[in-house]
């Protein structure tokens, strides 16, 4: 693992740094441009992939300071991402949905195999 991880959370790695609109993914080329809607959603998918990647190294060990530092930090830049994606465009899971009950609001998101058809 590579012990050179920033982990200064007053630094300007942070969700909110890199903007929903940019095409963060290098393998689009040739291919139709991300929504912003689609960009922000690959953002939370890649703070979960490092998360979980480092849940692995942690698994086997469980005292290395950068590692448990670079989990703290990716996981709260998770959970602001996941915030800012359900207050933009809705609750990502069921679990992520606002407390107001009232109504079923989770169907009334397009379904994976519908993004990029919004009007």
């Amino acid at each position: 693992m590579n012990t050179n991880v920033n982990t200064n959370p007053n630094t300007n790695v942070s969700p909110m740094n890199v903007s929903p609109n940019m095409n963060m993914n290098p393998m689009t080329t040739g291919m139709k441009p991300m929504t912003k809607r689609e960009a922000f959603l690959w953002k939370v998918q890649a703070y979960e992939f490092a998360l979980l990647e480092v849940g692995l190294f942690l698994d086997t060990h469980p005292k290395d300071q950068t590692a448990l530092s670079y989990f703290e930090q990716y996981r709260h830049m998770k959970h602001l991402a996941e915030a800012e994606y359900t207050r933009m465009y809705g609750p990502i899971t069921m679990d992520h949905m606002d407390n107001d009950l009232s109504t079923w609001q989770w169907i009334e998101n397009p379904w994976p195999w519908e993004m990029g058809n919004e009007v």
